[in-house]
């Protein structure tokens, strides 16, 4: 059933009717305060909406400009708990800054912790449970953990979701104006050259964004069209190991673009390749994959998450804001949600703050905490792997990654857990 359809059945058959769809068109706010002064009455009023409620609500807090968003509005009318997942490695914590948020807002904070410790193995492996097989984001885990521990205090939450593909987040954005440019004077080859080598220069970088990880990135995106790079940075295994990885059923699809409807809504008229790549993300990514996650991971614990964000009198409002307004070429991103958050006094650190995702330190948890488990899928277990995958090729890579001589990481991780998917599934039968 595609979004915002209705299906009609009748004696003759069935036919479907999209009603309404995300568009970046009909540009109705180009100055910023005339943006904000059209924003808060109706935000205001989406949020007291989203608290509608006869059981206990909460809010989701991070550190980024969205959650932050939604709790100092939901300060002015309601006293709510916020929840704050806290990470031991600290280039993803974000929990003082959230604390931050709290103290101005004047509600009461819970942080959990969700690095899992040496429970990680048992709990991806629930993970992979609840997804059943459908989606490896390694945010997965400390979303299920943090959902455990919040329902725990409360039924209904409200997060941040939707944001970034709204109102600009993603520096993706800014990457796809150079690559517009860039790829028309960078051939394909050296694209992909240049992304190969930086590839291997990341091999021992565990943080959150290595320079080399992001070159890499951005090339092997580029190599694949200046146009569609933007859908390419969002693979997970790179190109150039496909070849090597896929197994023998895998031949007849490994031609097949799992990214071509992502393309197609890159391909869609637009003003600019910004509005193009919005729209794109608005009805492939979002849908098709965090908010998939989301709702699989809230409702393995019977949490029920509400988006204030993706509230369609917020949806069309963004689609009728300049693209300067959401995300310029110069500047942080998300500038109108900057200048929202100015009004109900954040803290300047928080609208200063460049966005740093909900995810996890991959590289180093395989070396670590999940080093068994990926000992077994990756090695004594890979057979299991075949037909589907090459177990030889899933040992060389394991064998480079463990012992740091390369980082394998968003490689290894959904092959992981697709092994751990393939043995929950012969242990059904």
């Amino acid at each position: 059933m595609p979004p915002g359809s209705v299906m009609r059945f009748d004696a003759s058959g069935s036919c479907t009717t999209q009603f309404w769809r995300p568009r970046r068109n009909g540009v109705a706010f180009r100055t910023e305060a005339e943006a904000i002064e059209a924003f808060l009455p109706m935000w205001e009023e989406v949020v007291d909406d989203q608290m509608i409620a006869d059981v206990p609500v909460g809010v989701l807090q991070s550190g980024g400009i969205d959650s932050t968003l939604v709790s100092l509005t939901t300060a002015k009318h309601h006293r709510v708990p916020l929840f704050t997942a806290s990470f031991s490695e600290k280039s993803h914590d974000e929990t003082g800054l959230a604390g931050a948020v709290a103290a101005i807002a004047g509600l009461p904070h819970h942080l959990v912790p969700v690095d899992a410790g040496d429970g990680l193995a048992s709990t991806l492996e629930k993970v992979v449970h609840h997804y059943d097989g459908q989606i490896c984001d390694e945010s997965s885990v400390p979303l299920y953990l943090l959902s455990q521990k919040v329902r725990q205090k409360v039924t209904v939450a409200l997060s941040g979701d939707g944001g970034d593909e709204f109102f600009g987040g993603y520096v993706t954005y800014r990457a796809s104006r150079i690559a517009a440019v860039a790829g028309a004077a960078i051939p394909a080859p050296v694209a992909a050259a240049v992304g190969r080598v930086a590839y291997s220069a990341a091999a021992t970088s565990e943080g959150r964004m290595p320079v080399a990880s992001l070159v890499s990135r951005f090339a092997l995106g580029l190599a694949g069209g200046r146009l569609h790079a933007h859908a390419r940075w969002r693979r997970m295994i790179p190109d150039f190991q496909l070849g090597g990885i896929y197994g023998e059923a895998m031949c007849p699809v490994a031609t097949q673009d799992p990214f071509a409807e992502y393309e197609r809504f890159l391909d869609e008229p637009a003003d600019s390749i910004v509005d193009r790549c919005m729209q794109a993300d608005q009805q492939f990514y979002l849908p098709g994959g965090l908010l998939m996650k989301s709702d699989a991971m809230s409702m393995a614990h019977s949490l029920e998450l509400r988006v204030p964000l993706l509230d369609r009198r917020v949806m069309d409002f963004a689609g009728k804001c300049a693209v300067d307004l959401l995300a310029p070429a110069l500047g942080p991103t998300k500038r109108l949600l900057r200048a929202a958050l100015r009004r109900y006094k954040a803290p300047d650190a928080v609208i200063r703050e460049k966005k740093k995702g909900f995810s996890t330190p991959l590289a180093r948890m395989l070396r670590t905490n999940l080093a068994d488990l990926a000992e077994r899928h990756f090695s004594k277990e890979a057979d299991r792997l075949a037909p589907y995958l090459q177990p030889a090729e899933v040992r060389r890579l394991w064998t480079e990654h463990r012992h740091a001589k390369a980082n394998h990481a968003y490689t290894l991780w959904p092959v992981l857990t697709f092994g751990i998917w393939l043995q929950q599934l012969a242990e059904q039968r």
